[in-house]
């Protein structure tokens, strides 16, 4: 038998286009199979790492007892950046 896990982290938007989905992170069934995850995660005493989309995600995931989150991944950081940028100089 090989060691358990440390922690999981599944991506929505991944998970979205392996459930055929399309790219749909928001999309009800994806939500639904995270927290089934997480579930399963919190019940081996592993600890699942959230992605939350939303404030009202961040909230749920925080009553369900998770307690590891990913701040947020490159691109979408990067392209929050520079439409910020991009606003402040058609501002100038």
């Amino acid at each position: 038998a090989g060691q358990p896990a440390g922690a999981l982290h599944k991506g929505a938007l991944d998970l979205a286009l392996d459930l055929g989905l399309g790219p749909d992170p928001l999309n009800p069934l994806v939500w639904q199979a995270l927290q089934g995850m997480a579930d399963a995660c919190l019940g081996a005493g592993v600890a699942f790492c959230a992605n939350p989309r939303t404030a009202e995600q961040n909230a749920q995931w925080r009553s369900r007892g998770v307690r590891s989150f990913l701040a947020g991944e490159d691109r979408g950081l990067l392209h929050n950046a520079l439409k910020a940028r991009l606003h402040s100089l058609q501002q100038q």
